[in-house]
């Protein structure tokens, strides 16, 4: 892009250690008052904006690696999608293990736990999820807490149309991963919902409701009229047979999954799913030790090691505890759900691993989910 460079270099020596700049703009003509970095009257119609990473110098190399060089491709392809960026800057800021989320989305600037930083990239869709909260949950979004399916639903939405124009992907590939994704979305969601009360999972109603309706209709609107026709285009069409009427009367005003949404819808035409689905049973020892041996299932990326380890635990593979015990001190901002399974298994050796595990990290864990774990295995709650 003309007018841009790439750097890693900083001006202070002793920010070396902690910070990066991803991609800055150099200085141009311009009436604003003001230093040339960071510029809100310019940015309106940067597809790239200034981009930073803050992390401890003993990480910071990793997630240059990581994330340096595809930030600047993520900005322009959540841009193509959706339009001007809201704020000026991004700053990406990994935060310690105890960090009790996967990413958090602030103005400005972005908070990644380590367990992202898997050495691959394979984690990085969250990245572009984290991206597009500036317009969904930032720029607009519901109230509180009780409506925020619907800026997390848009934000998860678009993680794989950003990440497959980032990376070029072709159609073949896009339908792939997106459908792949997407079942295992869907898994996740059923299973959430069955705890979730239904006052939750429906637009809440508020003065007047048809208001309300038309101010979500329109902005989407507005922002086909814009340039975020992709994004439009994306959730209303014909080939998925998804329109206006039903997001009303099943998504907005309706508890549950939609109709339209089922787990043959991701199955069809892919063949690795559709071989992985009509497994079922128990998987014996010799297969689980295998696997792990083959496939290193216990050293690849944070969501692939939690998949292992719910196998380990639903087939009581002991070999695989010591897994869990590694994933549960290193990956804490995913651990919490490891906990309900061992202890819901009623298994006394299971119990005493989570017992275990907790008690080697609970002076230093997130304090809500400290108390999560601590209410699970029913002991005395901390201060």
């Amino acid at each position: 892009m003309a007018g841009s460079r790439l750097t890693n270099d900083v001006k202070s020596s002793e920010q070396e250690d902690t910070i990066k700049i991803v991609y800055d703009q150099q200085p141009r003509d311009t009436t604003c008052d003001h230093e040339p970095w960071p510029c809100r009257i310019n940015a309106s119609h940067q597809p790239v904006i200034p981009a930073r990473i803050f992390a401890p110098r003993s990480i910071l190399p990793l997630a240059e690696e990581e994330f340096g060089g595809r930030i600047p491709g993520f900005l322009n392809a959540a841009f193509k999608i959706l339009g001007p960026h809201p704020f000026s800057r991004l700053d990406l800021v990994i935060l310690p293990r105890c960090f009790a989320s996967m990413g958090l989305a602030s103005p400005s600037i972005v908070f990644i736990s380590q367990s992202l930083l898997s050495g691959d990239g394979s984690l990085c869709s969250r990245l572009a999820h984290e991206i597009t909260h500036s317009w969904f949950g930032l720029l607009i979004g519901a109230m509180d807490w009780t409506e925020e399916w619907l800026s997390e639903g848009f934000a998860t939405f678009l993680e794989d149309p950003v990440q497959s124009i980032a990376e070029n992907w072709t159609k073949e590939k896009f339908h792939e991963i997106s459908n792949l994704r997407a079942l295992l979305r869907f898994k996740a969601l059923k299973a959430e919902i069955e705890n979730t009360a239904s006052e939750l999972q429906i637009m809440r109603p508020m003065g007047d409701q048809s208001h309300m309706r038309n101010a979500l209709w329109s902005v989407m609107l507005k922002m086909a009229d814009i340039r975020i026709n992709g994004f439009y285009k994306y959730i209303i069409s014909s080939e998925n047979g998804i329109n206006q009427d039903v997001i009303d009367k099943e998504w907005l005003d309706s508890p549950g999954i939609p109709k339209i949404l089922n787990q043959e819808r991701f199955i069809k035409g892919n063949k690795l799913i559709e071989q992985v689905v009509s497994e079922s049973g128990r998987l014996r020892q010799k297969t689980l030790a295998k696997l792990r041996e083959d496939f290193e299932l216990h050293l690849k990326n944070a969501e692939i090691r939690h998949r292992w380890c719910e196998l380990v635990i639903k087939h009581r593979f002991m070999d695989g505890y010591g897994d869990i015990r590694m994933f549960l001190l290193k990956d804490q901002s995913m651990g919490v759900y490891l906990y309900g399974e061992l202890l819901a298994s009623e298994d006394s050796i299971q119990r005493l691993l989570a017992e275990t595990c907790y008690e080697a990290v609970a002076t230093v864990m997130d304090r809500g989910c400290r108390r999560t774990v601590e209410e699970m295995l029913g002991i005395q709650q901390s201060k």
